[in-house]
Formats: structure tokens, C-alpha cells, sequence
């Protein structure tokens, strides 16, 4: 089977052999369903019947990865979740420290009213509720 240069490819063939090209030079993980959209299609457009050469190609540079001889960088999607992740956990850890010193203020509010009643009984000073 004679090899098929760029210019005798059909522009969705070369579509997915820039795509194909763009992942590698990120050093993205490459897959069927990666370069199909990066090529700017939907998942599962890329078949071995239709693009026999590319996908010989991209199962060559995952063999590669998988041998950790080009390593692949996660995702940007994979990383913005556990940026997000991290976050998420901080503003709970933040969240609890907020409510710990309420509660420490309410209690605190509680005692100094309590004191004053016994100081100074007065019936016009409304108390807060106890929880």
C-alpha cells in the first residue's frame, strides 16, 4: 500500500492528522475519540475503516505513552477539577472556622446578658434564646 503524502489527503483526512500533530505537541493522551475532537467532530467519528493510516499512527503513539517513552500530561480538564476540589475543601474548612466563632459570640453574648440580669434586673431588655 503506497504511503499517502499531505497533499494527496482529503481535507477532513488532514482535519485529523493536524489534530493528531496539535495533541502530540501539547503531549496530550491521544486517543480515537481526542482526535476526533480536536479535529473539531464528535466523539467516535474516527474509525479504522475509514482512516486506516491514522489510526495505525495513533495506536503507535499510545504504545508509546503507555511505555511511558513520551510521557502524557493530564487533561487541562482533569486539573481545573482538582484546582476546583481544592477550593471547594478550604472554603468548607473556612465555612467551619465562620460558624465555630458565631457560636463562640452567641455564647459569649448569652453569658454578658445573663451577668447583667443579675447586676441590673430590668424588664424592658429582651434576652436572645437559648439553643
Amino acid at each position: 500500500m503506497p504511503k499517502v503524502t499531505s497533499a494527496d489527503r482529503k481535507p477532513l483526512q488532514q482535519a485529523y492528522w493536524d489534530a493528531l500533530a496539535r495533541l502530540r505537541q501539547r503531549g496530550e493522551a491521544i486517543s480515537y475519540d481526542t482526535v476526533a475532537v480536536e479535529a473539531g467532530k464528535q466523539k467516535g467519528s474516527l474509525r479504522k475503516a475509514r482512516q486506516p493510516e491514522l489510526c495505525e499512527a495513533i495506536d503507535e503513539y499510545q504504545k508509546l505513552q503507555e511505555t511511558q517513552a513520551i510521557p502524557a500530561s493530564k487533561f487541562q480538564a482533569v486539573e481545573k477539577i482538582a484546582a476546583k476540589d481544592q477550593e471547594l475543601n478550604q472554603l468548607k474548612e473556612d465555612y467551619e472556622i465562620a460558624l465555630n466563632k458565631i457560636l463562640c459570640l452567641e455564647m459569649q453574648v448569652i453569658d454578658q446578658q445573663q451577668k447583667l440580669d443579675l447586676l441590673q434586673p430590668r424588664d424592658n431588655v429582651h434576652q436572645f434564646k437559648k439553643r
